[in-house]
């Protein structure tokens, strides 16, 4: 007699607590399998609260699962009849790293784009303040203005929808936006999207100039304009990081506040 609960879970991690027995088949513990499902890889936050259980291990346990991986994330010796079992997962995208190298990524415009850098590190005045978007870059562009890919990748977010936007601090996290993952482990996320332009879905791989959306009016912004930043699971969470932009024929892309920069 048993009883297993999950409490919480996370729709893209699946979990399961299955018996394990010994070599006669009588169980002596239970094994906590979890899969990920989607194409790109997640961090696993597991909580454990059990009775007549034992386990070495502390009660909150972080794990990495590449896509499509289904492992043992936990197994545990059951001491006692009638034993419980919950559990609580979540799913972080990324895998947690110190450090990454990461190579120059295209502009996210189609060639021939003309776009003002409007906001980026060290810039006056920034609203990029916290660890996520420190080294985010807003280009300005007009709404409507497709964006493309800056390098290859899969689609592992979408957010759609949204069409509040503004200067006021209350419009923020109203934006729609575009996660594309990169096999070094960063994904560039791509802020201020017209509602319905995506031409692409999750799951979707997409190569470096395809074309994700278009521009719009939605989340906190003064103005027409992409929100572009390069980030990365640190130990402690979300980071941005430096982006270094180059033409399509490698040519190098300076940024400089203030001044226009024309894909190519």
């Amino acid at each position: 007699m048993c009883w297993v609960f999950c409490v919480g879970a996370h729709a893209d991690i699946q979990c399961a607590a299955d018996a394990r027995r010994d070599e006669t088949g009588v169980q002596n513990g239970v094994l906590l399998r979890c899969a990920n499902p989607d194409p790109i890889p997640k961090t696993v936050l597991l909580t454990l609260s059990r009775l007549h259980i034992v386990d070495a291990l502390p009660d909150q346990s972080t794990h990495v699962l590449r896509p499509g991986e289904r492992a043992v994330l936990r197994s545990l010796d059951v001491v006692e009849q009638p034993w419980q079992l919950s559990y609580n997962v979540k799913g972080l995208l990324g895998v947690p790293r110190d450090t990454v190298l990461t190579v120059a990524h295209q502009l996210p415009f189609m060639p021939g784009t003309a776009a003002l850098v409007a906001q980026m590190f060290g810039s006056p005045q920034s609203t990029h303040n916290d660890a996520g978007s420190l080294h985010a870059v807003d280009f300005g562009v007009p709404f409507g203005t497709p964006v493309v890919a800056t390098r290859d990748g899969v689609v592992a977010r979408i957010k759609d929808g949204s069409f509040a936007s503004g200067r006021d601090p209350s419009f923020q996290g109203k934006e729609n936006l575009v996660i594309v993952y990169h096999a070094d482990d960063t994904f560039s996320v791509y802020g201020h999207l017209e509602t319905g332009s995506f031409t692409v879905q999750v799951g979707d791989r997409v190569r470096a100039g395809q074309v994700l959306a278009r521009t719009g009016a939605s989340g906190m912004m003064g103005g027409p304009h992409l929100h572009y930043a390069l980030q990365m699971r640190g130990r402690e969470g979300i980071v941005s990081i430096p982006v270094f932009f180059q033409q399509r024929d490698g040519a190098p892309v300076p940024l400089v506040f203030g001044q226009p920069v024309v894909a190519d």
